[in-house]
Order: structure tokens, then C-alpha cells, then sequence
């Protein structure tokens, strides 16, 4: 990866708001700062049992980072809060797919790709939906495979 290929991608997180707090609401998303890259804000509410999908598709091979924001509350005990991570038993964690693909959890962060065209689609794991109440903030970017630069090979490697 060039130099510039890194300050671009450092950049892109500085914009997009992935750089900071998970913990805060995402940032207003940016114009879109160059072609090949898009970004999105998806509120996922506890109590919906269906899928909840991002307007962006994917293809194979394009570059997806998440970061959630929010924290859920625990009905019947208002003091107690719960991240995207989820509970030990899992309830509450946000999970993600492609299509009617595998289920993949997120967690507050995830970076990755996936080997199929589609919708992106999130949801919150309960075991009993009217456990939870609240939404998380998905802000999602995803990077064109064809927008990235061509992969070189610098001496020593």
C-alpha cells in the first residue's frame, strides 16, 4: 500500500466519522468525497424482529467498514446499558448480511468483504424482543473494489 493510498484511507475514516467514538452518534455523513466511495447511517431499532436494510448494495470484493453507535437499555432496569457487543448470552449484539446469506456478527466495529452481490442487511439479536429497548447507529462506508488502487509490491517484500 503507496503512502497515498494510506493518508486517502486514513482520511476517509477521519471523514466519515469511523475514527472516533463508537460510543457517540455517528457523524452528519459527509458528501460523497470521491467516486467509488459511498456512506450510509442505518438505525437498527431493538424492537424489530425483521432485517433492517441499507439502501447501498454490494459486490464482491468491495471494502465494507462498520462502526456502530448507540447503547441499548435493559427493559425493566433503565440503568443498565448494553453495546453492539451484546450480553454474554448474545442478546442485544448486532449482526449483519448479505442477502439472505450468513449471519455475521459485528459487534462495535467490523472491516471486511463478502464473496456476494446484495443488500446489506442488520439486525439486533434477542431472545426476547421485548427485552430490549433503543436503536444502534450503523455508519456504514463501503469502498468499490474497482476504486481501489492496484496492489504493488515494494522492494523487500
Amino acid at each position: 500500500m503507496t503512502a497515498v493510498t494510506v493518508f486517502r484511507f486514513a482520511a476517509l475514516l477521519s471523514l466519515s466519522g469511523l475514527a472516533g467514538s463508537s460510543e457517540g452518534a455517528p457523524a452528519t455523513p459527509p458528501a460523497e468525497a470521491c467516486p467509488g466511495i459511498h456512506h450510509e447511517i442505518v438505525t437498527v431499532k431493538a424492537e424489530r424482529n425483521e432485517w433492517t436494510s441499507a439502501e447501498l448494495r454490494i459486490r464482491p470484493n468491495d471494502v465494507i467498514l462498520v462502526s456502530v453507535g448507540g447503547r441499548l437499555t435493559v427493559v425493566g432496569d433503565s440503568t443498565r446499558t448494553i453495546s453492539a457487543k451484546g450480553m454474554p448470552n448474545g442478546s442485544g449484539s448486532l449482526e449483519m448480511r448479505v442477502g439472505t446469506g450468513t449471519i455475521v456478527p459485528v459487534g462495535t466495529h467490523w472491516f471486511g468483504s463478502f464473496p456476494d452481490y446484495g443488500t446489506l442487511k442488520f439486525r439486533i439479536s434477542a431472545a426476547h424482543r421485548n427485552e430490549l429497548a433503543g436503536n444502534y447507529k450503523v455508519n456504514l462506508v463501503v469502498i468499490d473494489s474497482e476504486a481501489l488502487p492496484e496492489t504493488i509490491t515494494l522492494d523487500g517484500e
